[in-house]
């Protein structure tokens, strides 16, 4: 197995690639080996290997694959190739695979999950709201990570319930705050400037207030400065500077720059404006 893999390591830049090693390495009886060749073929996109890739990742369903590595491999692999096979990410995205580790069991097909879902948004061969529904049955993952990913793929799914289901979720909230500061920035990606009153009434709530600044932040526009201004001037939390420098627009800087010698977050928050005139000059003045 280890020459293998160092046989494959070897390949993964020839030109032309040697298929016909590839093709033993998706065939091989290792997970690893399998992994190696479905990250060599979809780092690059060799399309010719789609049937080899397919009756791989079949094989690992139904055989030993510690670390869910294989599959991950290979679902990574079909995806960037745009093989978007509705049955086949509909089965990786409800695998559950439990496995031994330190302190208890681990599932290890969370990552196989979160690929799945973000493949499944973006299949062509099904209408958006059959999508939708496997995807709000994902919702309630495990794996918090993972539920980040099934959000991320409900903001990519081309339907205008979609917009109810991340509203819903974000108030019914998360145990996670990733979860539901995923689900707002979904919101302003999906709203732009309309999701901002939404966005901003999480902002009283001080576990999700940075998460719902960042998300804000996203929009970057003169409406996402003022509310964060308008959060920052009563509570003068570090956080909330910081988000406003991530806008990295003239009138945030315009708002950071006299704080600089009143508020030890101000420099940190001027940092992503680096490029912006006037900036620079100022975080080189002594303190």
């Amino acid at each position: 197995m280890e020459q293998t893999l160092a046989a494959l390591h070897a390949v993964r830049a020839a030109d032309p690639l040697p298929l016909d090693e590839l093709r033993a390495g998706l065939a091989h009886a290792s997970n690893a080996v399998v992994a190696k060749a479905a990250t060599i073929a979809g780092d690059r996109r060799v399309d010719v290997l789609v049937p080899e890739l397919v009756s791989a990742i079949g094989r690992l369903f139904a055989k030993p694959d510690p670390g869910c590595a294989g599959k991950i491999a290979l679902a990574r692999a079909l995806k960037a190739l745009e093989h978007l096979d509705e049955e086949m990410f509909l089965r990786g995205l409800r695998h559950v695979q439990m496995e031994a580790a330190y302190g208890g069991a681990v599932d290890t097909a969370a990552p196989l999950r979160a690929l799945s879902a973000l493949a499944l948004s973006e299949c062509q061969s099904i209408a958006p709201r059959e999508a939708l529904r496997w995807l709000i049955d994902a919702l309630p993952d495990r794996e918090a990570l993972t539920r980040v990913d099934v959000i991320r793929a409900i903001g990519q799914v081309n339907s205008l319930e979609a917009d109810a289901v991340l509203r819903t979720k974000a108030r019914l909230g998360d145990t996670a705050v990733e979860v539901t500061g995923q689900c707002l920035l979904t919101i302003v990606e999906r709203e732009g400037v309309a999701a901002l009153p939404f966005v901003a009434s999480f902002l009283g709530d001080r576990q999700l207030r940075v998460e719902a600044a960042m998300a804000i932040a996203a929009q970057r526009g003169p409406e996402a400065l003022a509310l964060l201004v308008a959060a920052w001037r009563p509570a003068r939390e570090r956080d909330l500077l910081l988000a406003i420098g991530t806008l990295r627009t003239p009138e945030a800087v315009a708002f950071l720059l006299p704080l600089l010698k009143e508020e030890r977050a101000a420099r940190q928050a001027l940092e992503p404006c680096r490029h912006l005139p006037g900036v620079e000059d100022a975080l080189a003045q002594p303190r």
